[in-house]
């Protein structure tokens, strides 16, 4: 269980450091090639960094669901095994 959550906390911050890196990219090139973005009527930060940012969400909802998921099993697995006992016949 510690090895999954451990790995979707890796994939958080693999897809956060994607949506910093591709807003830094973006900026960059704005600076650089601002003719590349003057063709376009919305401003540097509606392309890229956005769907990074739209993909980011998406992937956080899902990890945060099934860590959500796995600590309600593990609690009424907990709360099930402890309220059990044989002597207690109601």
């Amino acid at each position: 269980m510690k090895k999954f959550n451990g790995f979707l906390n890796i994939l958080i911050w693999i897809f956060l450091g994607f949506f910093i890196g591709a807003t830094i990219v973006c900026y960059h090139m704005d600076r650089t090639y601002p003719e590349r973005f003057a063709e376009r009527s919305a401003p540097w930060y509606c392309y890229e960094p956005f769907s990074a940012f739209v993909l980011f969400l998406f992937v956080l909802l899902i990890c945060m669901a099934v860590k959500l998921i796995f600590r309600m099993i593990r609690h009424f697995k907990k709360t099930s095994d402890a309220s059990y006992s044989p002597m207690n016949r109601t």
